[in-house]
């Protein structure tokens, strides 16, 4: 038990510096989002340029694995995550108005906000509203 205590605080740890660096991955992503086409194809929208293209732009590829490595690390933290700094928290809520097309951005996002909030319903709701 002490062991698996001594491993949670590490996750802890790592998932604080991955939250921390998030705000710089979104940045570098420059709001690539990944969007649904009539035909169900996916191609990949830049808000503020209005640029377009059917590649994954290398920025998105790098925001979907940062989120992939959060939800890696929640998902092995078996406690509630209560001592997140609230300005790391706040990086992945903005995700709620940066990429509210991108349903992979979107989904990865609820399982953190969940995760973080401790609240079993939250994701769900949140999923729901988006």
């Amino acid at each position: 038990e002490f062991m698996s205590g001594a491993f949670a605080g590490g996750n802890e740890a790592l998932l604080e510096t991955h939250l921390t660096s998030l705000s710089t991955v979104i940045t570098n992503a420059g709001g690539w989002q990944e969007v649904p086409a009539d035909d169900a194809r996916v191609y990949y929208y830049k808000a503020d340029t209005q640029e377009t293209q059917w590649e994954q732009p290398t920025q998105h590829v790098a925001l979907i694995a940062e989120l992939d490595a959060i939800v890696a690390l929640v998902d092995s933290i078996d406690d509630t995550i209560k001592d997140v700094d609230l300005a790391n928290r706040l990086h992945v809520v903005s995700l709620y108005s940066t990429h509210t097309r991108d349903r992979r951005v979107m989904s990865r996002t609820c399982r953190i906000v969940h995760a973080l909030s401790g609240d079993k319903g939250h994701a769900e709701r949140l999923a729901g509203e988006s």
